[in-house]
């Protein structure tokens, strides 16, 4: 039981902007979540310039292979 008298030890020495400090990052990392959750990504999606991507709105992006010039 000395390990976890330990960590209960240091948890009661943190300061107040200790506290604030993990706070502040943990509401940053879940704004951070929240952003690339609700904003993808728009474009090609990495498949590179010769596809062309589009969202039809309820499912997975449809993406194409754009057709060779023709000679």
């Amino acid at each position: 039981m000395g390990f976890v008298d330990m960590l209960i030890a240091k948890w009661h020495a943190l300061r107040r902007g200790d506290v604030v400090a993990i706070f502040l990052l943990a509401a940053f990392l879940i704004i951070l979540a929240i952003v690339s959750v609700g904003f993808p990504v728009f474009g090609s999606r990495g498949f590179g310039p010769d596809w062309e991507c589009s969202n039809p709105g309820k499912g997975d992006p449809v993406c194409v292979k754009k057709p060779a010039p023709s000679r």
